[in-house]
């Protein structure tokens, strides 16, 4: 009876080590059920040095910064997204084009224009496959999502329509089914100047014939402050100082969720369900002083004019301050259900770092990218992006993920 006990014994122990990671006094992660949702508890990374992922060296498709070509000048690129073909479908802002670029970066076509009619655009907020096969494109100042085919013809447009409660519905991403996220923005200021408000923002899903379907979730949009200049008859809106705000994402038929107060991101269903949430073990990096003067340096550093100049310069000098930084930047879902957080850096810091979550959630490492590259599309085998080079002019650039 002695031995069997002991057996039982060794037996839960080991299944405990295993479900931990590498047992109780170095678990990596812990997972537990709360009400129905998973929750994933990460402590440490499970990558090695030898196993880590990276990108390769150069990239392989460089799209941009041929000056006198307009095919590839690049200007306030919204995103970019690669097609199953292989294809890179790119929303250039500036010129209000959705262009087309072959496999190896060859340009191929542009859609769009700017305007107000059918197929064309004021402004471009993001491009995303759609369904599988197409292309949509949201304009923002005109609330419509545009959708084209795999060849770039226009097909059709639907408008954004609002909550019954009110608010402007501003298109987050696309689902599967070709529903969408959408954004409910009130259009109501802060009645204070120099006070810090974060309004819940309520998302909901609009069909993909331009109908109200159902509210999914409302969090905490993202901090503002406002500060009024009657000398100069201004009101600036905008972020105070390391300002926390909540980021989204839609994989398949879930969407993402974040705000970035704390190392932590939720999983919802369809319905609006939490389904789970992946956690971190992390503390907040500390602002220092160094800190607030390269933030306000980097701000007041592009051309503006001398009067505008000195109205920033109150609001930062103004403008409240966190005693830490946001939890994390940014983050993204890649093609194969993987969860990539963006780190957050101190100013001046150009170099991206991003931690890997597997589909289930546990922390697998964090990489390094190239200085000022900016992900949009994650694959199984690829990192397409914006790099922008030190003069600010932009290109698009496709990377091969090498996963040892």
């Amino acid at each position: 009876m002695i031995v069997a006990k002991t057996i039982s014994i060794l037996t839960v122990a080991v299944m405990i080590s295993t479900c931990a990671g590498e047992g109780p006094d170095r678990a990596r992660f812990t997972t537990r059920d709360s009400a129905g949702v998973r929750i994933v508890e990460n402590t440490s990374a499970q990558w090695s040095e030898a196993d880590a992922w990276h990108l390769s060296a150069q990239p392989l498709v460089d799209i941009g910064g041929l000056e006198g070509d307009p095919d590839y000048e690049l200007y306030e690129v919204s995103n970019a997204v690669r097609m199953p073909d292989g294809r890179i479908v790119v929303g250039n802002s500036g010129s209000n084009q959705i262009r087309f670029y072959d496999q190896s970066g060859k340009h191929l076509l542009d859609a769009g224009g700017g305007g107000e009619g059918p197929g064309e655009f004021r402004n471009i907020r993001w491009v995303r496959l759609y369904r599988s096969d197409s292309v949509a494109a949201c304009d923002l100042r005109l609330s419509r999502t545009s959708v084209f085919d795999s060849d770039g013809r226009f097909a059709r447009s639907f408008s954004t329509p609002a909550m019954e409660s009110g608010g402007t519905g501003w298109p987050d991403d696309v689902f599967e089914d070709g529903s969408l996220l959408v954004r409910a923005v009130s259009q109501v200021p802060p009645d204070a100047s120099g006070e810090v408000i974060r309004r819940v923002e309520p998302r909901y899903s609009v069909s993909p014939d331009g109908e109200f379907e159902d509210s999914l979730c409302a969090y905490p949009g993202a901090e503002t402050v406002m500060h009024s200049f009657e000398s100069m008859s201004i009101v600036y809106f905008g972020p105070p100082l390391f300002g926390r705000s909540t980021r989204y994402d839609v994989a398949g038929n879930r969407f993402y969720v974040a705000p970035n107060d704390t190392y932590e991101v939720r999983i919802h269903a369809r319905d609006g369900s939490i389904e789970s949430i992946v956690r971190k073990q992390h503390d907040n990096l500390v602002v220092t002083d160094a800190d607030i003067e390269a933030f306000k340096e980097a701000q007041l550093s592009s051309d503006l004019p001398p009067g505008m100049r000195d109205a920033m310069a109150q609001v930062l000098d103004d403008s409240p301050i966190w005693e830490t930084m946001p939890a994390f930047d940014s983050f993204i879902v890649d093609r194969v259900g993987n969860l990539w957080v963006e780190e957050y850096r101190r100013p001046g810091d150009t170099v991206p770092r991003w931690t890997v979550f597997n589909r289930e959630g546990e922390l697998l490492g964090t990489l390094s990218l190239p200085d000022r590259f900016v992900i949009d599309d994650v694959g199984n085998d690829f990192v397409l992006g914006v790099w922008r080079d030190e003069d600010d002019v932009e290109y698009v650039r496709l990377y091969e993920l090498i996963k040892p």
